[in-house]
């Protein structure tokens, strides 16, 4: 009787432990506080998202966000809309209908945060907004993010403009001997020949990184990547789809000399009552050091998805040999 006992208090000792193990994993990846802060979680990013889809983004086990929020330039989420000329920002989360579901795509394991919530123009008209947030276990630093928005009202609306990965930066946190622009930068676009992509940010620095034709110098086109990052780490976002797109990945030293970034998408399209628009999936990274790791984060992400470069043959190592002419004329 008394080896029975042993043995059940035993048997229950590691149930227990088996239990906790379990939940302190599940806590560890992701949990919620009702009415306030939701965390999703992987080794190398952490993201933070309040009752209004806010969102900061931890690099690793960092106790300072990568990104500012709150205040007068920062009160904004990471992914809003411009309808009929007014910035929708204000999503209030739906806590009943937040999920984490396992998925698996061309990019691996993973799983998704789903969170959905409503925000009112002025008028009155609700904008119901899905943000979907995929974690990979290949891609431990990154975060895949897109959004949908759906006019849930009885009226059409002028859908103007989609902003995707918003965020503020600033470089003075934890590094009060830094000015809050004190970046440095990649900047993916191809504004002019001869000009660098490698940047160090300054205190009225603009550049919208339009990816169409530029409309003075007629180049065009570049990569859909901008990175920022000082000594102590760095935040990366791209976009990720197969084919080349409209957009502008703008940044700019604001008022207060903190940084932000996004990428911008035109639409001017009209939404009617019940339909959606659905973002272009973009790319978080957080990174230490350059833009290195990031890029070749974003290269592998486009590989899986089956753009990547082919191994060069034996006949590109080879030599070549390059003559000019030069024809004097008199006239």
């Amino acid at each position: 009787m008394k080896k029975s006992f042993h043995f059940i208090l035993i048997s229950l000792s590691i149930i227990s432990f088996a239990v906790i193990s379990s939940c302190t994993q599940v806590k560890k990846d992701f949990s919620v506080t009702k009415g306030g802060d939701i965390w999703f979680r992987s080794s190398g990013i952490q993201l933070q998202f309040d009752s209004k889809m806010n969102m900061n983004i931890f690099y690793k086990q960092d106790i300072n966000p990568l990104n500012v929020s709150g205040g007068e330039t920062n009160e904004k989420p990471s992914h809003f809309v411009v309808v009929n000329g007014e910035e929708v920002t204000g999503f209030v989360v739906n806590y009943d209908s937040i999920t984490v579901q396992p998925v698996e795509t061309e990019f691996g394991k993973g799983k998704n945060l789903i969170l959905k919530g409503v925000a009112k123009l002025n008028d009155g008209t609700p904008i119901e907004k899905t943000l979907i947030v995929g974690l990979y276990e290949k891609y431990p630093d990154a975060a895949i993010i897109s959004a949908t928005y759906k006019n849930t009202g009885t009226s059409n609306v002028m859908l103007d403009r989609a902003v995707s990965s918003y965020f503020i930066m600033d470089s003075s946190v934890g590094e009060p001997n830094l000015q809050p622009f004190d970046f440095w930068s990649f900047q993916g676009s191809s504004l002019a020949w001869g000009l660098d992509n490698v940047i160090h940010i300054t205190n009225d620095f603009n550049q919208e990184n339009w990816m169409g034709v530029q409309p003075e110098t007629k180049t065009g086109g570049g990569l859909p990547f901008v990175d920022l990052w000082n000594k102590k780490a760095g935040l990366a976002i791209a976009h990720i789809d197969v084919k080349p797109q409209l957009v502008s990945f703008p940044v700019k030293v604001e008022a207060d000399k903190k940084v932000s970034m996004c990428m911008s998408r035109e639409l001017n399209q009209i939404l009617a009552p019940g339909e959606s628009y659905k973002t272009l999936k973009t790319v978080v990274i957080a990174h230490s050091l350059d833009y290195f790791d990031p890029m070749s984060t974003y290269s592998k992400l486009m590989a899986d998805q089956g753009i990547k470069q082919e191994k060069p043959s034996e006949n590109a190592y080879d030599a070549i040999w390059c003559g000019w002419v030069t024809k004097l004329i008199s006239l």
